[in-house]
């Protein structure tokens, strides 16, 4: 298949980023915290960074044939801001399970209770949220769930940190699929770690609803403009969330 224009794009700023990294990475150790972060919706400024970009983009032009999301809620509410359902039409938006949000550490925590913001819901929950309805996401319109494994087969998500080799076959999963896809012009709404494993740019430092072009061959993702690491981020003081290779 010919190669495709991807731009990807981390989603919004989550309500879990309102808290602390100590708070997040230690959260399985407080029955009540993990509830509250546990697949996490987008912060009030979430949403307008969200609506920014979509306002942005309708004056540019910029108009996929496609648009692939996490089944993560942030993303999905993400998705749905950047191109809302309206009669006129929109994109098709297909939910990839492969795009999940992988937490930080790799091999260093492989077998551990994942990062609750990780964790993610049965799909007949995330089509009957309210909350995501009012950004749009429903079971029809323009979502495509067909992807999505049936609940019978258990969680499309990880209990446990998976291996680095796992995370990388889900997303070679992806790869595949997207090749095979007819679209040249597609927009990609994930998560840090996965922008990070997708490029292979593990210091990239990766900005909420901050649009990244690439060029797409199969596996070989480039990045078509300069990448700002973590640590030319950092010497240019922004202020933030500080370090993010430990984003989730």
């Amino acid at each position: 298949m010919a190669a495709k224009h991807v731009i990807l794009v981390r989603h919004g700023e989550s309500c879990a980023q309102l808290f602390s990294m100590s708070q997040r990475r230690n959260a399985n150790g407080d029955a009540a915290l993990a509830d509250q972060l546990r697949d996490p919706y987008l912060s009030e400024l979430g949403v307008q960074q969200a609506l920014d970009l979509s306002g942005r983009w309708a004056y540019e032009g910029v108009s996929p044939a496609l648009v692939v999301a996490s089944p993560l809620s942030r993303a999905l509410q993400t998705a749905q801001i950047l191109f809302p359902f309206t009669e006129a039409g929109a994109p098709v938006i297909v939910v990839h399970p492969a795009l999940r949000e992988t937490p930080p550490g790799g091999a260093n925590k492989v077998g551990r209770a994942t990062q609750p913001e990780c964790m993610g819901r049965p799909v007949e929950d995330l089509q009957r949220d309210t909350q995501l309805q009012r950004q749009g996401v429903r079971s029809s319109s323009n979502v495509d769930w067909s992807l999505m494994p049936d609940a019978t087969l258990g969680p499309w998500w990880s209990e446990l940190v998976e291996t680095p080799e796992d995370v990388e076959a889900r997303l070679n999963i992806f790869c595949s699929w997207l090749e095979q896809r007819p679209e040249s012009l597609v927009v990609v709404v994930c998560h840090f770690n996965i922008i990070q494993c997708l490029l292979a740019l593990r210091r990239l430092k990766v900005q909420n609803c901050s649009p990244i072009a690439c060029h797409v061959e199969g596996r070989k993702w480039q990045c078509l403009e300069p990448a700002e690491s973590l640590e030319e981020h950092a010497a240019r003081g922004v202020k933030g969330d500080g370090l993010e290779a430990q984003e989730a």
